[in-house]
């Protein structure tokens, strides 16, 4: 009897301490950067990639190469541009200090749609940019800023592609704009 009651007793304990280590895998303690990579897939940007970033400058150009900008869900740097892949490419930025955040009154994104493209661009989850683009040249969306909307840290341009697709010759990439730059406080 007394056998009996050490090994239901031995049970629950392992139990309870399973149920408590499941407790924490629900909500592990981990910063942002980390459970929006390896948890909930919401970033393509790793904590890695995130620490690299550098604050933008205020002013000039950025290229599809720049080191101040992360690119979530784009190929690697081709010879003048960048593929988005995708149906919701990102580009995740880094601003310093309050006053660089309301210095920055405009973006102009140059780009070149894969065919036939609705393209809605969002900044902050805000749209600012709602267009249909043909492939008969780059286009230029320019976007005014409204105050408040970018903030000091983390900054997020987000793309919608929804008529992203395949090119038809081979390649498998899903692709929707390919970037060739981003402007800030654009005159």
């Amino acid at each position: 009897m007394k056998a009996k009651s050490m090994l239901v007793l031995a049970a629950l304990v392992l139990c309870f301490f399973y149920l408590a280590v499941l407790a924490l895998l629900q909500h592990p303690a981990v910063s942002d950067e980390y459970r929006r990579y390896f948890i909930t897939g919401e970033s393509g940007l790793s904590p890695a990639q995130v620490g690299r970033l550098q604050a933008l400058e205020m002013g000039g150009t950025l290229n599809f190469r720049s080191d101040r900008l992360g690119f979530d869900s784009w190929s690697n740097a081709e010879n003048e541009y960048r593929w988005s892949l995708g149906k919701t490419p990102k580009l995740h930025f880094l601003v310093d200090s309050p006053q660089n955040a309301e210095a920055l009154k405009g973006l102009a994104l140059r780009f070149q749609p894969h065919g036939q493209q609705i393209v809605r661009i969002y900044v902050n989850d805000h749209l600012l940019y709602d267009e249909q683009a043909d492939a008969q040249g780059p286009v230029i969306a320019t976007l005014s800023l409204p105050p408040a909307l970018i903030r000091q840290g983390h900054n997020i341009i987000r793309f919608e592609l929804p008529n992203a697709r395949m090119p038809g010759n081979g390649d498998p990439r899903v692709l929707g704009v390919a970037l060739f730059e981003l402007v800030l406080n654009p005159v």
